[in-house]
């Protein structure tokens, strides 16, 4: 299937009980569930699905951006973002004022150098539940770049391989925020950082 799940724009107050999309061999960019407003134009704004399930996508399997107040209760990925070329991940989560996910489980996602779970640059007021990232094809578990403030109940990255290098990364020196619980199957190396934050700013 080439296309996927989107709602886009400046659509308000939508509600969706589940989201399913299983990719494969002819997937594009486009695959997965998107709540994607425009660039400075028009927001997404209360925009709530219950469950989103993303299989085998070409790039991510939950894509957020441009919204306000919008919401996903589960996220449940699995082979996400493996067959791009470039940086891709199998959450994406950026340019929005307040997301909430309740929790997210990613099995066998990303790709290469790239994170599987992404919190980006301009994710403002973000509440994520529990995150769980299995085996992960991708080099990081989790990754937050984003300068507004946020909060993670929980992070769990568990790889039975050795592709994982970081569990939970804090990329840019003025993010703000509070992860309560880490749990990671990662020894500390002069190559590998269970955890590791550039600056905290409480």
């Amino acid at each position: 299937m080439a296309g996927g799940n989107k709602i886009q724009n400046d659509s308000q107050d939508v509600s969706w009980a589940q989201s399913f999309f299983r990719g494969g061999a002819n997937t594009t960019a486009n695959s997965g569930t998107k709540i994607q407003g425009t660039a400075g134009q028009k927001d997404c704004v209360r925009i709530n699905i219950a469950l989103v399930v993303s299989e085998s996508c070409y790039a991510e399997g939950l894509y957020i951006t441009e919204t306000k107040d919008c919401s996903v209760g589960i996220y449940c990925g699995n082979a996400n973002g493996t067959n791009a070329a470039g940086t891709k991940r199998d959450v994406f989560i950026d340019e929005s004022n307040r997301p909430r996910v309740g929790s997210i489980h990613c099995f066998a996602s990303g790709n290469g150098t790239s994170p599987v779970v992404v919190v980006n640059t301009n994710a403002v007021d973000y509440a994520i539940g529990s995150i769980q990232v299995g085996d992960p094809a991708g080099a990081r578990a989790v990754q937050i770049s984003s300068a507004g403030y946020g909060t993670i109940e929980s992070v769990e990255a568990i790889d039975s391989g050795t592709t994982m290098t970081g569990s939970f990364v804090v990329t840019t020196t003025t993010a703000k925020g509070r992860c309560s619980h880490i749990k990671t199957s990662l020894t500390p190396s002069t190559t590998v950082f269970p955890v590791l934050i550039n600056a905290i700013n409480l």
